[in-house]
C-alpha cells in the first residue's frame, strides 16, 4: 500500500467495519489523522484507536528533548488531533514500556525456539539486541505491549487504565510533542484519553513465548 495514499484507503475501508473497527497504531499518527481531517465522521466509527506513543511521566526518549517520545515527537500535530477527535483512545507510553522492559536473556525463551516463527524473531531482532545490549539496555517492549493490550486486554491490571484528559504539547521550546497528563483535572477538562500503566507480568510474557506457537 502506497505511503501516499494509506489515508484514503483507511476512509475508503471504515464503512465496511462499521462499528467494530479496531485502529493499532504503531508509529507517527499521520494518515490516521489526515483519515479524521478527510472524513470527519471515521473517528465515530473507530470503537478502539490503540496508540504506543507519548508519555504520562515525562520521560522521553528523544536527544534533547528528553519529555518527548519518538513517535510523538515526529508527529505531535497528528496525535493532538487524535486525541481530541477520536472517542477516548488507548494510549500506551513510553515509560509503560519501560516499567515492563526484560533482560535479554529472557527473550530467548521464545527467539531461541526451533520454529519458522523462532528464526524469523531472532533474525528481525538481532540488530535491536546487538544495539542496546552496546549500551546496557534492556528487551524494552514498545510495538509489542501496545499489540498485546490491543488483542488482550484482559491484562491490564485493576489500577493499570486511567482516563485522564491529555494534551499535546505543540509549542514548548524544551517541551515540544509531550503528551500532559492533567492527573488532577487543574485544567477542569473532559477525561479524553485512556493511559495504560501496567499490566500483568507473567501473562505479558505468556503472550511473548505464545508467539512462535506453530
Amino acid at each position: 500500500m502506497s505511503s501516499v495514499n494509506t489515508h484514503q484507503h483507511v476512509v475508503a475501508g471504515h464503512g465496511e467495519c462499521f462499528p467494530t473497527v479496531e485502529i493499532l497504531a504503531l508509529g507517527p499518527l499521520t494518515n490516521v489523522a489526515i483519515a479524521a481531517r478527510l472524513d470527519t465522521e471515521f473517528p465515530a466509527t473507530v470503537k478502539h484507536l490503540f496508540i504506543m506513543s507519548g508519555t504520562h511521566r515525562a520521560r522521553g526518549n528523544v536527544d534533547f528533548n528528553p519529555v518527548s517520545e519518538f513517535n510523538a515527537h515526529a508527529d505531535p500535530e497528528s496525535l493532538d488531533i487524535c486525541l481530541r477527535t477520536f472517542i477516548r483512545p488507548v494510549l500506551v507510553t513510553w515509560e509503560a514500556c519501560l516499567d515492563h522492559s526484560l533482560p535479554w536473556e529472557k527473550t530467548s525463551l521464545w527467539r531461541n525456539d526451533d520454529s519458522s516463527k523462532g528464526r524469523f524473531l531472532k533474525k528481525i531482532t538481532r540488530f535491536t539486541q546487538g544495539l542496546c545490549e552496546s549500551h546496557g539496555w534492556p528487551f524494552t517492549p514498545a510495538d509489542p505491549l501496545a499489540a498485546a493490550v490491543c488483542l488482550y486486554p484482559e491484562i491490564v491490571t485493576e489500577g493499570g487504565a486511567e482516563l485522564q484528559h491529555v494534551e499535546v504539547e505543540l509549542a514548548g521550546s524544551k517541551t515540544r510533542a509531550q503528551s500532559v497528563v492533567d492527573k488532577d483535572n487543574m485544567n477542569k477538562c473532559i477525561p479524553n484519553t485512556w493511559i495504560i500503566s501496567n499490566v500483568n507480568g507473567e501473562r505479558l510474557l505468556h503472550i511473548f513465548k505464545g508467539m512462535t506457537d506453530e
